[in-house]
């Protein structure tokens, strides 16, 4: 008997939730879809950042290359 009430109340449920389901949504709903990488590469603030990062690496690759020929253009092999 409890079985068959419970059985019962579940179907009354699924059947309620099936009929009266789709008339408490929401009619107007928008999604908007953003491509995150496009917006953060198009900011100002990531634009100064990188050519801020490329003068610096520039600065380093001319430092290793100066040290290079400074190291290439000492005769002595006690020193190097």
């Amino acid at each position: 008997m409890n079985k068959k009430l419970s059985l019962f109340a579940l179907s009354l449920a699924l059947i309620g939730s099936l009929t009266f389901g789709n008339t408490c949504s929401a009619a107007d709903v928008s999604v908007a879809v953003v491509d995150v990488p496009a917006v953060v590469n198009a900011s100002a603030q990531v634009q100064a950042l990188k050519k801020e990062q490329q003068v610096k690496a520039q600065e380093i690759i001319k430092f290793i290359e100066k040290a290079r020929k400074d190291v290439a253009s000492i005769s002595d092999a006690k020193k190097k």
